[in-house]
């Protein structure tokens, strides 16, 4: 099984440096990362993951224990389109 970084190359072959290292790297511990999607289903949380990136463009949360959200949970997350 090839990790996100192992498998993101150009159309012209030349693999991508950098965004993928970047966003491997402020991947919260607990999801996992692909792409502009971050995976933090089935944790137990009780509040989202700190340290979202900014990229992030779907964030899932199924099967936690999120009753309530603060408002501004995720002003920071421009990209967000998918919760």
């Amino acid at each position: 099984l090839l990790s996100y970084s192992q498998c993101v190359h150009r159309v012209d072959g030349e693999k991508t440096l950098g965004l993928e290292d970047k966003q491997e790297s402020q991947c919260p511990v607990e999801c996992a990362c692909l792409g502009n999607t971050v995976v933090c289903s089935g944790l137990q949380l009780i509040s989202p993951p700190s340290g979202l990136p900014p990229w992030t463009e779907i964030l899932e949360l199924k099967e936690n224990s999120i009753t309530n959200l603060a408002s501004d949970v995720f002003l920071h997350l421009n990209k967000l389109r998918e919760l």
